[in-house]
């Protein structure tokens, strides 16, 4: 039995509350994932984009899914979308259990945004750097995925912290 009074039962519920709907999220996440539609044509126009995006920085080029820059070809796979960065902080932020929802939902639209500029810094700098001799494995499976993970907790705790009446977007 919960006391009301009892300000430590209360922040132990409200952590199950949130570890509860981060568990849902989570199962969500696994069909998800276990059912990924084909982004074959999003990941064509992302390749496309990062071409025109590498090309002020030497010579590069987009053929599907292929890009190459400087005469070395990469494959933009669905996971160079970063959808699971978004899904991610997607999940924690309406878990959160104090904010109300127009407030979570602009978080979440928030962090579509902020994980999409990051994702493409994180795909460009690892190509370019590649480049320039630093290992592509490095960049791209040890940096670059633990950098987008303390990118998204960072950008969760951020949204979380940031006081909800001081911001015009949500203050009714």
């Amino acid at each position: 039995m919960i006391e009301p009074r009892n300000d430590r039962q209360r922040k132990l519920l409200k952590m199950v509350q949130f570890l509860s709907r981060l568990l849902l999220f989570g199962l969500v996440f696994q069909i998800v994932a276990a059912r990924m539609p084909s982004t074959i044509g999003l990941q064509s126009l992302y390749a496309g984009f990062l071409s025109w995006m590498l090309e002020p920085l030497g010579e590069a080029g987009a053929a599907g899914v292929n890009i190459s820059y400087n005469g070395v070809g990469y494959i933009i796979s669905q996971d160079c979308l970063g959808w699971k960065s978004w899904f991610a902080l997607s999940r924690l932020t309406p878990s959160s259990f104090n904010r109300d929802f127009e407030w979570r939902a602009v978080g979440i639209g928030g962090g579509l945004i902020a994980v999409a500029l990051l994702n493409t810094v994180r795909v460009t700098s690892t190509v370019v750097l590649a480049d320039a001799g630093v290992g592509f494995d490095l960049l791209h499976s040890i940096t670059w995925r633990w950098g987008m993970t303390l990118s998204i907790l960072l950008l969760w705790v951020a949204w979380y912290r940031q006081d909800p009446e001081l911001s015009r977007l949500s203050y009714r």
